[in-house]
Parts: structure tokens; C-alpha cells; sequence
């Protein structure tokens, strides 16, 4: 279901630097805005490898076959599929991609809470959180 958001684009409208998945974005600033510097296949295999971990039971194999099946002239837009499901708001109803499973929708959204969370207790370790937790516990 998640494939069928996959968009094509003409081969050779773009020179992509040799890259790996090392080199892509973290996926927290991953805006809507595709910046054609990475090639497709990278983003595709940034997705089969699990660059987005709330897409661990992402069927590899219809990705393998989705690629095979791309139109003559043209390649999949990988880079804006990918940064559509990176969205923190892509849970919520007439996000971006509006026709995504529910139990995928809940999971982004949960890994949203889960980032926020770890996000405010690396604050608190070096600095603010962490002298109001030792105000509460004197308290």
C-alpha cells in the first residue's frame, strides 16, 4: 500500500553525486522538498535497510519488484517517497500521503513521542531537565 504513493521522474533530469546511506540527512530534517543530489537507489536502499525504523515489516521483496516494474524512460521518485513517510505529522488525517494503513500511521506517530522524549532527556542530561529533576527531588 505504502508503494502505491511512489512517484516516477524522467531519467537523466538530475546529476546525482555517488553517495551511501551514511551520507543521507537524519531523518529529523527531512523536509518535503527532494534535493536531487542523492541517487534514487540510495534512497532505495536506505528504505530496505531500515533508514525509517518504524517501517520494520516493509516487504523488501515488493520494493525489488516495484523497481523491476518502473516505466520505460523513467525511474521512482525514492527520495520523495521517502521523505513524505518521514514526516512527523503523517499520522494525522490529509497529511501528505493520505491513504496510508492506520497501524503504520500509529507507529510514526508513537516513534514521534519516543524521539521527543529521548530528545528532552539528552537536554536533561546536560543541563536544564536535569537541575529540575535534582529541585524535585529535594523537595
Amino acid at each position: 500500500m505504502i508503494l502505491c504513493n511512489l512517484q516516477t521522474m524522467p531519467i537523466g533530469g538530475h546529476t546525482f553525486v555517488p553517495s551511501t546511506q551514511a551520507q543521507l540527512p537524519p531523518i529529523q530534517e527531512l523536509g518535503l522538498k527532494c534535493a536531487f543530489e542523492v541517487a534514487p537507489s540510495t534512497w532505495r536502499e536506505a528504505l530496505i535497510q531500515g533508514y525509517l525504523p518504524w517501517l520494520w515489516d516493509l516487504d523488501k521483496r515488493a520494493i525489488v519488484l516495484k523497481e523491476a516494474a518502473k516505466p520505460e524512460g523513467h525511474q521512482w521518485n525514492w527520495e520523495l517517497l521517502v521523505r513524505h513517510l518521514a514526516q512527523v505529522e503523517i499520522h494525522k488525517p490529509r497529511a501528505v500521503l493520505d491513504d496510508l494503513p492506520m497501524g503504520f500511521r500509529n507507529r510514526r506517530r508513537i516513534w514521534r513521542l519516543v524521539d521527543d522524549i529521548l530528545a528532552e532527556k539528552a537536554v536533561g542530561e546536560n543541563g536544564p531537565l536535569l537541575s529540575i529533576d535534582r529541585m524535585s527531588s529535594q523537595l
